[in-house]
């Protein structure tokens, strides 16, 4: 479906995307393009609003 952030600290890079999964969606953070976290659901929006949860924890860690 698409990129929701990419965000830098340091070298590093954290990506968050949004993909197609067989009970609705699946969003996934990689840092450095290693699997982090992700989490799947048939409520996009509600996953939206985890995804922007993981962005901000993020950035309250100095991630930009």
């Amino acid at each position: 479906m698409g990129e929701l952030s990419r965000l830098r600290k340091d070298r590093h890079v954290a990506t968050c995307t949004m993909f197609n999964h067989p009970i609705g969606a699946e969003i996934r953070c990689d840092i450095d393009e290693e699997m982090w976290k992700t989490n799947a659901g048939r409520d996009g929006l509600e996953l939206f609003d985890l995804a922007a949860q993981w962005r901000q924890r993020f950035r309250e860690k100095g991630w930009e």
